[in-house]
């Protein structure tokens, strides 16, 4: 809480020096606006919190690391984002890479044994 009480105001003092504020502009964004406050700040953030609580560590890694992966698959199908087709093949990349990364890697180091 104390993160985004910080980034609110330090993110507010710069818009206020360095942006100009258009009402107009931000009614014209006010519901993906909400969306990120609420669903992603507010509730998405505290349901992790929960369930990492409960997660062994590996699926809990994997799932931290698909984070942004889900975002831009969230928006997609929630706000009707559109994504070319370089961003569906770079979001199976991602998640190749994390599913990759927590593969075991077969070397007797990574199993505990002495180096070869």
């Amino acid at each position: 809480m104390v993160q985004f009480a910080t980034c609110t105001v330090l993110n507010t003092v710069l818009a206020l020096l360095f942006e100009e504020i258009s009402f107009a502009a931000i009614g014209e964004v006010i519901w993906p606006l909400l969306y990120l406050g609420v669903m992603s700040s507010g509730c998405a953030y505290t349901l992790q919190i929960l369930g990492q609580r409960y997660c062994p560590p590996a699926p809990a890694a994997i799932l931290m690391s698909t984070e942004s992966l889900f975002g831009v698959l969230g928006a997609a199908i929630f706000l009707g984002e559109v994504l070319s087709v370089r961003e569906y093949v770079g979001c199976a990349v991602v998640f190749l890479a994390v599913i990759l990364s927590q593969l075991p890697s077969g070397s007797k180091e990574a199993k505990g044994g002495p180096p070869a």
